[in-house]
């Protein structure tokens, strides 16, 4: 499992130098008119859809979007939540908005569940989350020590609408990713700054985005974490219930995957 997710990520940019022609999520994008054109030439593009990550928001911008986990539901920030309106770009570059109708904290955590005014359709692909078991528990697919002696990968985006790269640090408590010690990945690293709160992290597995967290702070330089989704699944899912919402979060099958042990 921890190799999979190793490979798939180190696959799609063997061979590439990093530049905004390849990590920028859109090629053109005008915020004025809410016109954007998906960037074909992304390390992932053709391979990952990317369309459960926000574009923009009427209340912040480009930040503090979050990831969309339900046709109707993003998980963002607690500290950092947009309102407003929220605009979703397809594939084939279609826009869909809308509106934020109302949103809760998980308990403590820096995770805040906003629902959206309605469904959004199947063109704009909710994110999957990693089981809980996947790293707690029996059995469990990825270990701790398989995380560090494979040197797992997270990919991530920021206020700026850039596909980085990082090296999982921590999985369960806080997700956190670090610069990678390996010189031709640390070339997609990008430390996490002041405006990026709430942009998502996820892991590949089987060319979809897993959602692992939100980003809640970093140390602006080599780290940054925030509370993981997979902790806290039962509450999410109770909290999408009380907003009114039909829909749950969707749990990525990793029955394919036997336990790894390094």
């Amino acid at each position: 499992m921890a190799g999979a997710i190793f490979s798939r990520v180190t696959g799609a940019i063997s061979g590439l130098t990093p530049s905004p022609e390849n990590y920028n999520l859109y090629s053109s994008r005008d915020d004025a008119s809410k016109i954007y054109e998906r960037n074909t030439a992304l390390w992932l593009s053709g391979v990952t859809n990317l369309s459960c990550i926000p574009v923009y928001c009427s209340s912040t911008g480009p930040s503090f979007n979050g990831v969309l986990v339900a046709p109707d539901i993003l998980i963002q920030a607690n500290h950092a939540h947009g309102s407003g309106t929220i605009y979703f770009v397809s594939d084939s570059n279609i826009v869909y908005s809308r509106s934020v109708l109302n949103g809760t904290q998980i308990g403590s955590t820096d995770l805040f569940i906003t629902r959206l005014s309605s469904p959004l359709p199947n063109a704009i692909v909710p994110a999957k989350v990693l089981p809980v078991s996947a790293y707690s528990g029996s059995p469990r697919n990825i270990l701790m020590d398989s995380v560090f002696a494979q040197h797992v990968l997270s990919v991530y985006t920021n206020q700026f609408a850039t596909l980085r790269v990082g090296e999982v640090d921590v999985l369960s408590v806080d997700f956190g990713v670090h610069k990678p010690a390996d010189p031709s990945l640390a070339q997609w690293y990008s430390p996490l700054i002041g405006g990026d709160s709430g942009s998502p992290a996820f892991v590949v597995v089987d060319n979809e985005l897993v959602a692992t967290a939100t980003w809640f702070k970093s140390d602006q330089s080599t780290f940054s974490d925030g509370p993981p989704i997979s902790d806290y699944i039962s509450d999410i899912n109770a909290a999408i219930t009380a907003l009114g919402s039909a829909y749950s979060l969707t749990v990525k099958d990793l029955s394919a995957y036997p336990t790894y042990t390094p």
